[in-house]
């Protein structure tokens, strides 16, 4: 049975409601000295005593709910309360009370509904929000709905720290990903289709750092080149994080022979976030250099973010590329995200040659998480490369927890 700590203040003002109430027999003094000693039994059966005699002593009737709540008696708690409820439903007391008796009997759906209300009732009551946090944090499909009360928690107490997103705690064992994943990519040109299939496996240290190691097959041109890359990310602290990746390309026909890139991204206020970019790539016969800024926002069961590309094919004026990202977070389960991109870009566009051309794309795709082990990810889009060609595209991948 869960024993509940008494906050003295609400007792004492409890009592002194009471104790002009309470005979002799029962007096203030002996409910008080039943609660003190967690004698909840005592206490109940002195309040329902009290009720016997006066049922619309709505302050006894209050004191008996939270007794029985506090004694484990969650059924019994939760009438007290529908009782009070349907004489006072303006009362967002004995709401939020309902509230934690759910919350302590894992009725947390209940629990939510009723912190709802709660909230509607008094919109600044700040124990009401930090219970439904509470209650949040601990649910399996409850990520979406998590973002958007700290985003409005972050608005009605901004100085307040208990609406910040904790680092999640890491499991201490290692842990492993094998993905496997594929492209096949139609020009409208007579040229030959593009083709991509890789291998990738990731490594959570079980710390706040993560190592992948990839090898990737490119088919282009009707010539296919192999490149092996690899990367790492670190959580510096519970905002800043940063990493890198490395890709070697061994025939570089049109791949880049070398391509290392370094980020570094900060979680803000309100839901907002940041990173920068910088990556070289580096051809047989060119080298291309750019820096990327994303600024991105979660929202409810959203995120969006806009990306501005600024890249230099040596030799050349720069050009610049815009993109924008929506995320919808259906479910814990399964995540949607469509981009947009439009600008000037420097990519192969032929063996041996890398030019700056306009570009215009998008993208749909979506992740379904079949289990804890289990991940599928797909993507369709298509993307214009200048006057040359457009592409269009279909992408799978199969990740697998080892």
């Amino acid at each position: 049975m869960k024993v509940r700590t008494v906050n003295a203040l609400v007792v004492c003002a409890a009592l002194v409601v009471l104790a002009p109430r309470i005979d002799a027999r029962e007096s203030a003094g002996d409910l008080a000295a039943a609660i003190d000693g967690r004698d909840y039994a005592r206490a109940a059966d002195l309040l329902s005593a009290k009720l016997r005699r006066a049922p619309e002593d709505e302050a006894a009737r209050f004191m008996l709910a939270r007794v029985l709540g506090w004694s484990g008696d969650y059924a019994a708690a939760i009438a007290e309360y529908d009782t009070l409820i349907s004489a006072s439903p303006d009362n967002v007391d004995y709401s939020f009370g309902r509230a934690q008796v759910l919350a302590w009997a894992g009725r947390d759906r209940g629990a939510l509904e009723e912190l709802g209300r709660a909230r509607v009732l008094a919109p600044t009551y700040e124990e009401v929000w930090r219970l439904e946090l509470s209650v949040l944090e601990r649910g399996t499909d409850t990520a979406a709905r998590l973002r958007s009360l700290r985003e409005q928690a972050a608005l009605q107490f901004p100085e307040a720290g208990w609406w910040r997103e904790r680092p999640r705690a890491r499991s201490a064992e290692a842990s492993t990903e094998l993905r496997l994943g594929t492209v096949h990519e139609g020009l409208s040109t007579a040229a030959p289709d593009w083709r991509s299939f890789w291998l990738q496996v990731t490594r959570d240290g079980g710390a706040a750092s993560t190592f992948y190691g990839a090898l990737r097959r490119e088919e282009r041109f009707g010539r296919s080149d192999v490149v092996v890359g690899g990367g790492g990310s670190w959580m510096l602290s519970e905002r800043w994080s940063t990493g890198f990746d490395v890709d070697v390309g061994s025939q570089a026909d049109f791949v880049p022979s070398f391509s290392v890139a370094g980020w570094a991204g900060r979680a803000l206020p309100s839901g907002w976030e940041t990173q920068l970019r910088v990556r070289q790539r580096r051809y047989s016969a060119a080298k291309v250099t750019s820096a990327a800024a994303t600024v991105g926002r979660y929202f409810g069961d959203f995120r969006a973010a806009y990306t501005f590309d600024h890249s230099r094919l040596h030799g050349e004026a720069g050009s610049a590329t815009h993109s924008a990202t929506l995320n919808y977070y259906h479910s814990e389960s399964t995540q949607w995200d469509v981009t947009v991109a439009h600008g000037q870009e420097a990519e192969a566009v032929a063996p041996g040659q890398v030019l700056r051309t306009d570009v215009a794309g998008y993208s749909v795709g979506a992740r379904h998480a079949f289990s804890d082990r289990w991940s599928l990810s797909w993507w369709v889009g298509s993307h214009r490369q200048g006057e040359l060609y457009r592409r269009r595209y279909v992408g799978l991948s199969l990740a697998a927890g080892l």
